[in-house]
Order: C-alpha cells, then sequence, then structure tokens
C-alpha cells in the first residue's frame, strides 16, 4: 500500500476516533445532568446511547486489528495504532460508567416512587419538586430535596392523615425506609460501592 493511502486510513480512523471521543464526552455530561435533575427520560436516551459507543468501539477495534494483518505497519504508524486501540477501549469503559451513573438515579427515583410512601395529590411534589442535589458532592454528600414550601411540614408530622388513593402507603418521614434503621438503609451505598469498584478497575 503507498504512503498516501496509508495515511488516508490512518486519517479515517482518526476521525471515527474523535467522533467516539465526542459521543462519549455528551453521554457522560447527560447521565451528571440525568442524575443531578432527576431527568429520567434523559437518563433512558443515555442508556439507550450506548449501543452506539459499543458499535463505534468494534468498527475501530476490528479496523485496527485489519490494518496490523494486512499492512504491517511499523515504527510511528504501529504507535499509533496502538494508542488508537488502547483510547477506545479507555472511551467505551468511560461511556459504561456513564450508563452506570443513570442506572443509580433511575435506582434512587423507582425506589422512591414504587414504594408508594410520599403523600401525593397532584403530583407536584413526587414529581418535579423532589429532585437529586449534588450540589456538595465533592465533600461525599448526595442528598434528595424536595422544594416545595409544604414538604417539611408533612414530612416532620406523621400523625396526618394522609390519603391513600394514589400512593398506598403514604406518610410522614417517607425517607425512613432509606435512612439508617430502615430496611433498605444499605441499598444506594451498595449500589454506589459497586459503581466505584467498577471505577477503580
Amino acid at each position: 500500500m503507498t504512503r498516501n493511502l496509508l495515511e488516508k486510513r490512518m486519517q479515517l480512523l482518526t476521525s471515527e476516533l474523535a467522533e467516539m471521543g465526542s459521543l462519549v464526552e455528551k453521554q457522560l455530561y447527560n447521565s451528571i445532568e440525568a442524575f443531578k435533575n432527576k431527568d429520567m427520560v434523559l437518563a433512558k436516551k443515555v442508556i439507550e446511547n450506548d449501543d452506539k459507543v459499543d458499535e463505534l468501539n468494534k468498527k475501530i477495534e476490528e479496523q485496527c486489528l485489519k490494518f496490523m494483518a494486512m499492512e504491517s505497519p511499523v515504527a510511528t504508524d504501529l504507535r499509533k495504532i496502538f494508542t488508537t486501540s488502547k483510547i477506545v477501549t479507555d472511551l467505551e469503559r468511560m461511556a459504561d460508567y456513564a450508563v452506570d451513573i443513570c442506572k443509580i438515579a433511575q435506582r434512587v427515583e423507582l425506589d422512591i416512587v414504587n414504594a408508594e410512601v410520599m403523600p401525593r395529590d397532584t403530583g407536584h411534589m413526587e414529581d418535579e419538586s423532589t429532585f437529586v442535589d449534588t450540589s456538595q458532592s465533592s465533600q461525599g454528600k448526595v442528598g434528595i430535596v424536595t422544594s416545595t414550601p409544604y414538604a417539611r411540614r408533612m414530612y416532620y408530622h406523621p400523625e396526618y392523615h394522609f390519603q391513600k388513593w394514589e400512593n398506598a402507603f403514604a406518610q410522614g418521614k417517607w425517607y425512613n425506609p432509606w435512612l439508617k434503621g430502615g430496611i433498605y438503609q444499605n441499598d444506594i451505598k451498595d449500589n454506589f460501592q459497586k459503581f466505584m469498584k467498577r471505577l477503580m478497575k
């Protein structure tokens, strides 16, 4: 193969690598936004788009292997091929982390909704008024916040008679099952530890 053709194939690989890098960057950004804003639609989109990352990863790796098998590159070209192969592997792992973040967000959301423990009338408090606060995440703190002005009053008065035709187990102090001593106290911690173990591999 002539030098010009080799360079064109390398340029194609570089272009596809840049495309994959851009997609993974977007995946990571969207996963954090989905977790921060409790946006389950965006979380689902990130999970679905992981297939696109996997397809690009497979395509680039196959091209790298074919290049080495058929052209026997040396020196600079060989280093570029090995570097490209290593980068796509790392990018694919990063995309998997983005999916993991979204799955944790979905798990937190679904646990609370499925438990049917939050008082619910119009649905505003359980839906858009409740979100994950990550403002102190750099200090290892993440919280679930309900912004409606009446939430505190309802939370700290379990003696209220909450209507139960929307949520059968509506009650005050509805987060207690996920706090220390509650039946789900280790769920979020366990899921986060699994994520961190994958991250440190």
